[in-house]
């Protein structure tokens, strides 16, 4: 296993290239290198890769009133990740944090439907295949429920302002301009 230089910093970000900085001897500002590379494995830094987040997180709801909740990753490292899925509801204090291994699923049963849910997950490599710290940002949270923010509520009324309100002074200017050639 190779040692990590005190001078000098890599991670791999998602085994696509790997982004090393180190200082000047001199105290002049950090240098950074990127290099693309192949696979991580074969530069033996297979503990300093940082994944990118899942992607394409889906809610479904099923018959049993189960919420699963799956994402997609690259297929060429499944066996090699795990993950942490956190989620909480309108009504909830703080987030459930969940780690699965290798799965790109995670159900939440007995969901309550008068609560909003948010979800995110983020991956890193699992203990078989390195000792990586570095967890992945989270993904972009996805939501299931009922919404008590009123989003579509607020995009409803967007619409009422700008078309109705600017029809009926429409409406208004016609009137007048009919009433005005009458009395003439």
């Amino acid at each position: 296993m190779a040692e990590k230089s005190q001078d000098v910093d890599c991670i791999v970000y998602n085994e696509e290239f790997m982004k090393c900085t180190w200082n000047h001897s001199e105290g002049k500002p950090n240098y950074t290198l990127y290099h693309w590379c192949i696979t991580a494995w074969n530069l033996n830094l297979q503990n300093q890769v940082k994944l990118f987040p899942p992607e394409d997180l889906t809610l479904n709801m099923t018959d049993r009133n189960e919420l699963i909740l799956s994402w997609d990753a690259p297929e060429n490292s499944l066996k090699c990740r795990m993950y942490e899925v956190k989620y909480q509801s309108n009504k909830d204090k703080g987030w459930q944090v969940h780690t699965i291994n290798s799965q790109r699923k995670y159900g939440l049963p007995s969901t309550d439907p008068k609560k909003r849910y948010t979800f995110q997950v983020r991956s890193k490599i699992n203990e078989y295949c390195g000792t990586t710290v570095l967890w992945s940002e989270w993904s972009s949270p996805v939501q299931w429920g009922e919404n008590y923010t009123g989003t579509a509520q607020r995009n409803f009324h967007a619409l009422m302002l700008f078309t109705i309100v600017p029809l009926l002074g429409l409406l208004i200017i016609v009137a007048f301009q009919l009433k005005g050639k009458r009395t003439c």
